[in-house]
């Protein structure tokens, strides 16, 4: 579990990123149509889908001010946000 700006994200036993909050700045990794309606906050957990690491294990992550970075069980970075 960690927190940025007005956002929060958990990972859960299976290496699943669970993420909510505002994602003004694409935190989030939702994409960028989300990303348009500056007020849009994502009130429940929600599974991250979105970017190309999709069906990625992952082994940690954090949270930044505007920005998410996660590491995968085979060793890729992802960062998104700002």
């Amino acid at each position: 579990l960690d927190a940025g700006r007005e956002f929060s994200a958990a990972m859960s036993s299976h290496g699943e990123l669970w993420v909510w909050g505002r994602n003004d700045y694409g935190q989030l990794g939702m994409g960028f149509e989300v990303m348009k309606d500056r007020d849009f906050c994502m009130k429940y957990p929600f599974l991250m889908r979105q970017l190309p690491m999709e069906g990625h294990v992952f082994r940690d992550f954090a949270c930044g001010d505007r920005h998410m970075v996660a590491v995968t069980t085979a060793g890729a970075i992802y960062e998104w946000g700002d």
